[in-house]
């Protein structure tokens, strides 16, 4: 009833109409598009469950081709990427007798092979890579430009950011971009600050390419007809303190509202749901959670860890900086500011329109109640 943790479908997505509507506008027109929001907020479900599926129901056998850049490391891992993205992509797309006959040319660089799946018994075709991570990657974007002159092509790269801190990374991808102007291409990302570097910085390939679109914070009235009509089903209702508790607990993040959603639901039956009843699913899965996060906090150092004590306890920090926070966090002007930025790369933390916060809601309430 309430989907978490997965990719979900386009009916289990509390709202975000305008915001997919949008993107397949920029889709269909073949527009370049830059899509963000924060971790656990939907973009890949939306990326793949719908404006991907959307793509591959027209005629003339479209290529949707997706690829995860979360912790690549090198140019080599983004070749890998990119080469197992592609791989998927043709064999989902075409049939056997069209991939060793209609499709061969166009991927005769990354010399194809066809093989036999172990498992299912199919014919699969695969890509070979050889042992120059920039000449591969060249190929692989060459490959690509050749299918998308023959097959609709929509290539949609994921957690952008990861490729930042790679030399070449960008200026190579950019290139290739270049090139494919009669194909849509969607870039998401989930580090706001990171992608600002690659978007908004003069200086780098990428800079005021493609349209924006952000995924902000459902409101409260969209989430209580979403959750008021998955209750039904049992019964249940949701008081609004109640509701307003759940929503701020979690920072609004649709994957935590429905995780707590999902227990509630399970847990009752024609019951009206009070903050009491959130406060119990919540302590319940941070008991889940325990040793998890304590683990977590090991690598953590003693300044990292009062700085993120301090933000659970406070949920949002507007002024790093401020004499207030400073007094609380007996840390430094500059270190305060240091901390903040690497616990960002890492994904710790977050910020949007109302400040700083930590990124997880269960382990803000978790440090809450620990230290």
């Amino acid at each position: 009833m309430f989907k978490y943790d997965v990719l979900i479908e386009r009916e289990d997505i509390c709202n975000y109409e305008s915001e997919i509507a949008t993107i397949g506008r920029y889709v269909s027109r073949k527009e370049k598009i830059v899509l963000f929001a924060p971790r656990r907020f939907g973009k890949t479900s939306i990326a793949i469950n719908v404006i991907g599926k959307k793509f591959l129901s027209q005629k003339g056998t479209p290529v949707f081709c997706y690829v995860n850049f979360q912790e690549v490391v090198d140019l080599d891992s983004i070749a890998v990427r990119l080469a197992h993205s592609l791989e998927y992509a043709v064999n989902r797309a075409f049939p056997v007798k069209t991939r060793l006959s209609k499709i061969m040319d166009s991927l005769k660089l990354l010399k194809p092979q066809m093989n036999i799946d172990p498992v299912s018994g199919e014919f699969l075709l695969t890509l070979s890579l050889g042992k120059s991570p920039q000449k591969e990657l060249i190929e692989i974007f060459e490959t690509m430009r050749s299918l998308s002159e023959r097959h609709p092509l929509f290539l949609c790269l994921d957690e952008m950011q990861d490729i930042a801190a790679i030399p070449e990374a960008e200026a190579l991808l950019r290139a290739f971009l270049q090139t494919m102007a009669g194909s849509p291409v969607m870039i998401t990302g989930s580090k706001k600050h990171l992608l600002s570097r690659i978007f908004l910085d003069e200086q780098k390939p990428f800079y005021n390419w493609g349209k924006i679109v952000e995924l902000k914070p459902i409101g409260i009235d969209e989430w209580k007809k979403y959750i008021v009509a998955r209750f039904k089903n049992k019964k249940n209702r949701i008081v609004d303190e109640a509701l307003k508790y759940l929503l701020d607990s979690t920072y609004y993040i649709p994957n935590y509202i429905c995780k707590i959603c999902s227990e509630l639901y399970e847990a009752n039956s024609n019951c009206e749901i009070s903050i009491a009843e959130v406060e119990r699913v919540i302590h319940k899965i941070y008991l889940d959670s325990q040793s998890l996060y304590a683990e977590k906090t090991s690598f953590l150092t003693r300044n990292q860890m009062k700085f993120l004590v301090l933000l659970a306890k406070e949920s949002y920090i507007k002024e790093l900086t401020s004499k207030e926070t400073i007094g609380k966090c007996g840390l430094s002007t500059r270190g305060i500011s240091q901390i903040a930025l690497v616990l960002l790369d890492k994904g710790y933390v977050e910020k949007d329109e109302r400040g700083f916060r930590i990124a997880d809601p269960f382990f803000a309430y978790y440090l809450s109640r620990e230290f």
